[in-house]
């Protein structure tokens, strides 16, 4: 991984029917996809946006995010705080609505993105060495 995530939130999406029937099945991809604050002309307000999420059968859109004030105001701290990304992981189902977990991170730089390789290759060797024990 590229990013070390020090928060999770879990957000709602603005989709369509077929959208949400294309992600029941499992047809949706977040490779690539990233989130963008963007402040609404209108209202002044900080929104939340989804961009280059591919949900197979529709066309590849920007997509509006659901989150709550007070997630909103402690997003915009953390943003101005630190240099934070928020990097969408995954999507669930909950109460019948579709759902997407951000992780809230920082960018790796090379010597902790090393030390997570070294680390993940000593796990797997243990994992080798105990299955080949079996």
């Amino acid at each position: 991984m590229d990013y070390e995530f020090s928060d999770e939130i879990i957000a709602g999406l603005v989709l369509k029917g077929a959208e949400i029937k294309a992600i029941r099945i499992g047809k949706a991809n977040l490779t690539g996809s990233h989130v963008k604050p963007l402040v609404d002309r209108k209202t002044k307000k900080l929104e939340l946006w989804l961009l280059g999420m591919h949900i197979e059968g529709s066309n590849q859109r920007s997509i509006k995010l659901l989150v709550t004030k007070s997630q909103l105001k402690n997003l915009a701290g953390k943003f101005e705080q630190k240099k934070a990304t928020l990097i969408p992981k995954k999507t669930i189902f909950k109460g019948g609505y579709v759902k997407l977990v951000l992780g809230l991170g920082q960018r790796k730089n090379k010597k902790d993105k090393r030390q997570s390789l070294k680390d993940k290759d000593r796990k797997r060797q243990a994992e080798r060495a105990i299955k080949n024990r079996s």
